[in-house]
């Protein structure tokens, strides 16, 4: 299956099907509390992390998490 991580994620539509075409989202970042929220209760699998991206604690955090991971796909959706 290939991985997946997607920034600027909102509630995460963008991913709906991914998993129905061997993807899996293994991360996702919202800079929107209510709607990291949102996005955990749906995808309760994927590691979510809210916070703005341009915070260094934030960047970091993503970093870490995907650095020993071979990451196919990047999704960015930005309103």
């Amino acid at each position: 299956m290939k991985k997946a991580i997607s920034l600027f994620s909102s509630i995460s539509v963008a991913e709906y099907y991914l998993k129905d075409i061997g993807i899996d989202a293994i991360l996702a970042n919202e800079i929107e509390e209510k709607r990291a929220v949102a996005h955990k209760n749906i995808y309760p699998e994927t590691k979510v992390i809210s916070g703005d991206v341009t915070d260094s604690n934030v960047r970091n955090e993503i970093l870490d998490f995907v650095s020993n991971e071979k990451i196919d796909i990047l999704i960015a959706t930005p309103h």
